[in-house]
């Protein structure tokens, strides 16, 4: 086989490598190897060959380092960044080195449950090293003790390099024996040996050092045993005492525990009675509410009932007024029936019953007037009544609040016991303190508790009392009830009486009014024109649809009735602009039949068909 000149060899066999298989071999940023690099080790010889520069020792120099060379210049570098590959003008340079060794263990050369064995280690720029065994991080005792035990060990040899073999011939007799017994691989042993020895030296220091304690201290053991037995008297004597405080303080621990769930049992009924209280009187309140709200309703409709008898005083008044100056015309209209004295009786008859509806009319407006006069004194003593009942409420109230804050202190109370018996626990959990101390608190709560039974009595006392308020404001909220029952009836009646007045102070208004234009004296038109008359005295209408005729024909009861067209031109001739006259011609009208009535059963019929009309006058109405 031809060899370019200056080729470096590097041999992996048996007989160099006793014990050591090698199998893979993978390098990655360490030194020149950039990428990722595989080197398969098989069976035999292998032999790495390259020219000068191209990594041949880089390789020898990985596995030297990853089975934890620790010496940079036998690696040929001086820090631990010089591992790291530095990079080129088209690769960065690398953060990391890393060189993983797989060894062959299916024969067990390797003291360690694996067929295969793989050491891995990395160098980081920051000057770390870090070591992987099958994955795992170790340390490096680890990996060196592993192969010492399989005796590749960092000085057994088991990498030959330049010059150690002319070296290793020209050594000394001893130094031949040392290499030979690392070869071999007992300095493993010695190594052990060495570190045995040297704890078996500490060893025996310490011993030395132990012996001179005790003969300092064996002068004071007589001393140290009495105290030691006073310490144990003490201890005894402290359990002792510990054992009795702990029943003792049990014992008054479930006495408080006692009278503490008695104590809550009555605060929780007093509670308990005071939310029934509180909901019976805001049930109170929202009765009083509901009368307060009846009383307004009653008070506005007092107030429209004043209103309605002011109106119907001013409405009286002006009837009066009216009836005054009916009176007045009275004497003129007289002279005026002479003329027309064939009507003359049933006017006189008709003016007379008005009259007496309007003194009715009258009558029963003043005798509504006293009774509204008699409602206000009784709604004004019912006012009065109700205020005097504000009045208790409000007191009743006070007395109320008042309970309240008595209750509240008692639940403050309560709650103060509640603290001074969780403080109690602590000690007893402690299991320590002063005796006399805890009596002392023991019987200041006794005492508190006492104190809340008077105000727990006191409670219960002033909650007795309420109830028998309660129930003399529930008579006096049934007679209040009542009363209103009473008043809203006498309104309802009043309120009645006011719309007949109101109604028939109307009706005879509207008959006044009819009975005025009767009497309005007859329009003077000419010696050639004959008037027949006005429409009212040619119609007779029933008394019980008199009213809504007429207030429906109104003023057209004045209409004049004429017998012939010429006298109607006539007369629309012979007037002057400023007087306004309506005019009928006889012959104008045309009887017409009435539409069907509405078929509803409120509607009597048309009021043509009510109204009777003197015989020949019929196609008027």
């Amino acid at each position: 086989m031809h060899l370019a000149p200056r080729t470096l060899f590097i041999i992996h066999c048996s007989l160099l490598i006793a014990l050591m298989r090698l199998k893979k071999l993978v390098l990655q940023g360490y030194k020149t190897f950039a990428s990722k690099t595989e080197f398969q080790f098989e069976g035999g010889i292998t032999a790495v060959v390259g020219p000068n520069g191209s990594g041949k020792s880089n390789v020898a120099d990985a596995v030297r380092w990853v089975l934890g060379e620790q010496s940079y210049s036998t690696l040929r570098g001086k820090r631990t960044t010089d591992m790291i590959f530095a990079g080129s003008q088209k690769r960065p340079r690398a953060g990391m080195a890393s060189a993983t060794l797989t060894l062959d263990n299916h024969d067990g050369w390797l003291p360690i449950d694996y067929s295969e064995v793989e050491i891995c280690r990395r160098a980081y720029r920051s000057g770390e090293n870090e070591y992987l065994l099958n994955g795992q991080k170790v340390r490096l005792m680890d990996i060196s003790d592993l192969l010492a035990r399989a005796g590749v060990a960092e000085q057994t040899y088991t990498i030959i390099g330049q010059g150690l073999i002319d070296q290793a011939l020209s050594l000394k007799a001893d130094e031949r024996r040392a290499l030979f017994e690392e070869a071999a691989g007992i300095s493993h042993y010695k190594n052990k040996r060495a570190t045995t020895l040297r704890r078996l030296q500490e060893t025996v220091r310490n011993l030395l050092r132990i012996s001179d304690i005790l003969s300092e201290i064996k002068p004071r053991l007589g001393s140290l045993k009495r105290q030691a037995s006073r310490a144990q008297t003490y201890e005894q004597v402290r359990t002792d005492l510990q054992h009795l405080l702990r029943i003792w303080y049990g014992y008054q621990w479930e006495r408080a525990k006692k009278r503490l769930r008695e104590r809550r049992q009555e605060a929780h009924t007093a509670e308990q009675s005071w939310q029934k209280e509180r909901a019976q009187l805001l049930a109170k309140q929202e009765t009083i509410e509901a009368a307060r709200q009846r009383l307004h309703d009653l008070q506005e409709q007092q107030q429209a009932k004043q209103t309605v008898r002011d109106n119907l005083r001013g409405r009286l008044e002006q009837a009066r007024r009216e009836v005054a100056i009916l009176q007045e015309r009275r004497v003129a209209l007289e002279r005026q029936l002479a003329e027309s004295s064939e009507d003359l009786p049933a006017l006189e008859s008709q003016q007379k019953q008005a009259a007496i509806e309007l003194e009715q009319s009258v009558n029963e407006l003043t005798a509504v007037q006293n009774e509204l006069t008699a409602q206000q004194a009784e709604f004004k003593q019912f006012e009065a009544g109700y205020q005097q009942q504000q009045a208790e409420i409000k007191k009743w109230q006070a007395e109320v609040q008042t309970q309240t804050a008595t209750l509240r202190q008692v639940q403050n109370k309560l709650a103060q016991g509640d603290g001074q018996l969780a403080q109690l626990r602590e000690r007893l959990a402690e299991q320590g303190g002063d005796a006399g101390e805890n009596t002392a608190v023991l019987t200041k709560l006794a005492a508190e508790t006492d104190q809340l039974k008077l105000v727990l009595a006191s409670a219960t006392t002033n909650s007795n009392d309420l109830r028998d308020q309660q129930k003399a404001l529930l008579d006096q909220r049934r007679t209040l009830e009542k009363a209103l029952r009473d008043q809203r009836r006498t309104l309802d009646q009043q309120r009645q009486a006011v719309n007949k007045a109101n109604n028939e102070l109307a009706r005879q208004q509207a008959r006044v009014e009819m009975l005025q234009k009767l009497r309005t004296p007859q329009v003077k038109i000419g010696p050639n024109v004959t008037v027949a008359g006005q429409l009212a005295q040619f119609v007779t209408i029933p008394s019980q649809h008199q009213r809504p005729i007429e207030l429906a024909l109104q003023a057209r009861l004045g209409t004049l009735i004429v017998p012939s067209e010429a006298d109607l031109w006539q007369i629309v001739q012979k007037r002057s602009a400023k007087e306004a006259l309506i005019l009928l011609s006889q012959r104008q009208v045309r009887p017409q039949a009435p539409p069907p009535a509405p078929d509803d059963t409120a509607v009597v019929g048309w009021a043509s068909t009510l109204v009777e009309a003197k015989d020949g006058y019929q196609p008027i109405v």
